[in-house]
């Protein structure tokens, strides 16, 4: 049965209610009539016996059980014959008059109370006058409400799609009608006490949450931000993208091993580098350390070449302390651009002591896959060496850069693509006698009988042979850094 339909059938039985108050009322107006029109004025003495005083109806007064209306002087025994209308609703009273006197009393509504009267009397949860059980009403017998919006179950054949016995709309609970569900996790709508609802993530990104970068992602309306990352090279999966980068950002912890990813491919390659996190305010990602000089290799197989070049096969050795030789991989070195790079001769103490740099600014942003370059010679600012700056006596500062096997064409001392040239040139593909070349590998091919490590001076008669100093610094070990 609807809810409407249920409303009438109570409506109708409120009615019929009224129609029987309404008929019992004219039923005693005309009895009350019946007895005025035969009665007149009458005077007696009572006898004593009962007298019975109705409010609101006329009657005559007789000797013995008499019935009179209001204002009858009962304590003489005389009866008024006045008849005095009263507009009390039917109400039986009892006067005592002289002698014996019975009391009775009716209830007050004239009725019985009874379930279905439409009326919640005492001992009753409920009355709509249909008592059906039926959803929102009452039981037949009054003895508790039907299955209703509030009873905390949800009724699911009327309708109801929640009921938590409070239905305020509360976060998480149920709305007044119990036909929705209020605001709750998992609704996908972003409400005040969630920073997220499923794929509704608002305006939180993993920049936003402090990070570089990632996919941000929600759980339990709150956000998640496993896959976000830094770029601050403290791990694989954090591998900045070069040293300058992680400093840039203020990642920097001093010198020592970062992460660094600089060819795009993924944190599955990333390499561990050493970054100069000092000097000239940091961010200086060594590419190759010259740091084996115990003694010379002795097949190419053996060697681990420290190269400044984009080769992919040219990685190989591990930076941990700078005391052994490697190269970082060839496809991470093309990916670093930069504009400065140095190189430092240090003691078998390690980077800390420094003996001796030459430095060149090539003005704008370089690759290392780039043959040739060219710039100016620069001493990087607050750097501290024992000897001071690496030089050719009489052919200025290094000036140039060429890149491990491209310039083999007219000399063999760069054979098989081994090795790193820097010098002082003036002009810059370096191949007139004018050069001044420094070679940087750990092992010289050719020309025979070259087997020095270290620093190497390639003494081929081109260049500047044992002009080369500071010569304390001849042989030791030695890092190429870029930034």
């Amino acid at each position: 049965m609807e809810r409407r339909e249920r409303w009438e059938l109570r409506r109708g039985a409120g009615a019929t209610r009224l129609l029987r108050y309404a008929g019992l009322a004219l039923a005693l107006t005309a009895c009350s009539g019946d007895d005025s029109a035969a009665s007149g004025d009458t005077t007696g003495t009572s006898t004593g016996g009962p007298t019975t005083s109705t409010t609101g109806i006329e009657t005559d007064s007789t000797t013995g059980p008499t019935t009179t209306a209001t204002g009858t002087d009962s304590d003489t025994g005389t009866t008024d014959d006045s008849s005095t209308e009263s507009t009390t609703d039917v109400t039986t009273t009892t006067t005592t008059t002289t002698g014996e006197s019975e009391s009775a009393t009716a209830p007050t509504t004239g009725f019985d109370p009874v379930c279905g009267d439409g009326v919640v009397d005492d001992g009753e949860a409920c009355d709509d006058g249909i008592n059906d059980g039926s959803y929102g009403g009452c039981a037949p017998d009054c003895s508790a409400l039907a299955a209703n919006c509030g009873d905390a179950n949800v009724d699911d054949g009327d309708g109801e799609v929640c009921d938590d016995g409070v239905n305020d709309g509360g976060y998480e609970g149920c709305n007044a009608d119990c036909l929705s569900l209020a605001a709750y996790c998992g609704d996908g709508i972003i409400d005040d006490v969630e920073a997220c609802d499923g794929d509704a993530l608002g305006d939180n990104t993993c920049e936003s949450e402090g990070f570089d970068g990632g996919e941000l992602s929600c759980g339990d309306c709150a956000l998640n931000t496993e896959s976000c990352f830094k770029l601050d090279g403290a791990s694989q999966a954090n591998a900045g993208l070069s040293c300058k980068q992680i400093n840039d950002d203020g990642y920097a912890d001093g010198d020592g091993i970062y992460w660094i990813d600089a060819n795009g491919g993924g944190t599955e390659d990333a390499v561990e580098v050493f970054c100069d996190m000092t000097t000239d305010g940091g961010g200086w990602t060594a590419l190759a350390a010259n740091g084996e000089i115990e003694g010379p290799e002795t097949t190419a197989a053996d060697d681990c070449y420290p190269l400044i070049s984009d080769d992919g096969d040219a990685g190989c050795g591990s930076p941990d302390d700078l005391l052994s030789d490697f190269t970082v991989d060839g496809s991470q070195q093309a990916g670093i651009a930069w504009q400065h790079l140095m190189a430092i001769a240090y003691s078998d103490q390690g980077y800390s002591e420094k003996l001796a740099y030459f430095a060149i600014d090539f003005g704008l942003e370089a690759a290392t896959t780039e043959e040739r370059l060219a710039g100016t010679a620069f001493a990087p600012p607050g750097l501290n060496t024992t000897y001071g700056k690496i030089a050719c006596t009489g052919a200025g500062d290094i000036v140039h850069f060429t890149k491990a096997g491209t310039y083999n064409s007219s000399a063999s001392y760069i054979a098989n693509g081994k090795g790193t040239v820097f010098g002082h040139s003036t002009v810059n593909n370096m191949t007139t006698s004018s050069r001044r070349t420094f070679g940087f590998t750990d092992r010289r091919h050719t020309p025979p009988g070259q087997t020095g490590i270290g620093i190497d001076d390639y003494q081929d008669g081109w260049s500047c042979g044992d002009s080369w100093g500071p010569k304390e610094v001849k042989g030791g070990r030695m890092v190429v850094l870029v930034r």
